[in-house]
């Protein structure tokens, strides 16, 4: 695991800092997450709050000197390790949504896709829906056709 910022290896015992980042708008609009390390978070963090709008939100809580962010503690939900999320809004009961401290933790925490046979040629493959029964679309196709074949032999 390293730092997405500065690209230094942290150590397993060091916790890492999770907070999101705003996207350039005419690639992707929205915001990334971003996992780094806590000698770099902070500069990271006031170039990103300088960068967004001021909004009316941010506003108040400034005059009434809340600070900008919170911290809140968490885990990663496969290995264990320690994080910290880095949120504009001040939770006050333990927020209930799974962290991974890489994206190695994440792809290794989803469940093994299973194998299943084609509907049409029984070749094995790995669906990428739920639904799927045919391995690729000339093989939908096939079915469809066979399909209207067999409705049309039913009417008289």
């Amino acid at each position: 695991m390293e730092c997405d910022n500065c690209q230094r290896g942290l150590t397993p015992t060091e916790p890492v800092i999770i907070w999101y980042h705003q996207r350039r708008a005419d690639l992707c609009p929205g915001y990334a997450q971003t996992h780094g390390c806590q000698s770099c978070v902070d500069e990271a963090l006031n170039v990103e709050i300088a960068s967004r709008g001021f909004s009316l939100r941010h506003a108040f809580r400034v005059l009434s000197g809340k600070p900008k962010t919170t911290a809140r503690p968490s885990w990663c939900a496969r290995c264990n390790r320690s994080l910290y999320v880095v949120t504009a809004t001040p939770y006050k009961e333990t927020y209930s949504r799974s962290y991974f401290c890489s994206d190695h933790c994440r792809t290794a925490s989803r469940p093994a896709q299973k194998q299943i046979a084609c509907e049409v040629c029984e070749a094995s493959f790995t669906p990428k829906r739920a639904d799927a029964k045919t391995c690729s679309p000339a093989c939908r196709q096939r079915a469809y056709r066979s399909r209207l074949r067999a409705g049309a032999s039913l009417m008289p």
